[in-house]
């Protein structure tokens, strides 16, 4: 799965629309010692790292994306309507997209580092097949998402009150 993710950056590096980070000893560059961006609310003890930030044509915000393999049926399936997302890739795709949004600052243009790009408010979970017959053409699918506010205070209320029990060395009731 690494290995494809690491290829599909390459390629959007390659066609010049991978973001830049701006993070100090962080890249976005599959090839970097550190090849993903990571993001860190340290007062809930919530992380975050990106796959892909790329930046489509005529777009002023970088697009999160979190690459994921399945099997070629189940993404045929997705094609179909037959099958949606997993949820737990909603979730980290909102996670991320949510701690990218709030640093902007972190994201640098492609090509040009004096253009100011707007914070990240579109996400894509990409599946890509992982058993695909040799050549190909290889199976993909993607779900959109925008940024959302409620899903991140939500969580932040959520992992508060873990936090609280965990210093308190208590175990929440279920």
């Amino acid at each position: 799965g690494k290995s494809i993710e690491l290829d599909i950056v390459r390629h959007i590096r390659d066609d010049g629309m991978l973001v830049r980070s701006g993070q100090a000893g962080r890249s976005s560059d599959p090839d970097s010692d550190h090849p993903q961006m990571g993001f860190k609310d340290e007062a809930n003890w919530l992380t975050g790292s990106v796959d892909m930030p790329m930046l489509p044509v005529n777009y002023n915000s970088p697009v999160i994306t979190e690459i994921k393999t399945k099997h070629e049926a189940k993404i045929l399936d997705m094609r179909r309507g037959e099958r949606s997302y997993d949820e737990k890739h909603r979730r980290q795709l909102l996670c991320s997209l949510g701690l990218a949004h709030e640093h902007p600052e972190d994201f640098v243009h492609p090509t040009d580092h004096n253009i100011k790009l707007d914070p990240p408010t579109d996400g894509v979970i990409y599946y890509v097949a992982r058993d695909t017959e040799w050549p190909g053409p290889v199976e993909t699918f993607e779900f959109y998402f925008q940024h959302d506010d409620a899903f991140m205070e939500q969580g932040r209320a959520r992992l508060s009150e873990w936090r609280q029990y965990f210093l308190d060395d208590e175990l929440p009731v279920k």
